[in-house]
């Protein structure tokens, strides 16, 4: 079982808007973040994976886990946002059993 480690939800300086991101454990030196962020016409919530090496993390593109979990036309407003984040997050054990696969892990 993944646990939770953080969940923030902060104004984006660079897009405007508000940003949200939680960050899951998965063992060993794995990630799991979910962000739910500004997009051009509304927000979105993706899922990806990062590897931890000392104090840096990394995500190789097209290698990496990543997937765009939801999509929407609403403005990036903290409760907006927050809302998005939550049903993104209801997603979160769906996810798992292609992680497990891709990274040969038992979650």
């Amino acid at each position: 079982m993944i646990m939770q480690w953080q969940t923030f939800i902060r104004k984006d300086a660079h897009k405007g808007g508000f940003k949200a991101e939680s960050i899951f454990s998965l063992g060993g030196n794995l990630r799991l973040k979910v962000s739910t962020f500004k997009i051009r016409g509304g927000l979105t919530s993706v899922a990806s994976v990062c590897k931890v090496e000392g104090v840096f993390e990394t995500h190789a593109l097209y290698q990496d886990y990543y997937e765009r979990l939801i999509n929407s036309n609403k403005q990036a407003r903290a409760n907006a946002v927050a809302e998005q984040h939550n049903n993104a997050l209801a997603m979160v054990q769906d996810l798992l059993p292609a992680i497990e696969q891709q990274y040969g892990v038992n979650l």
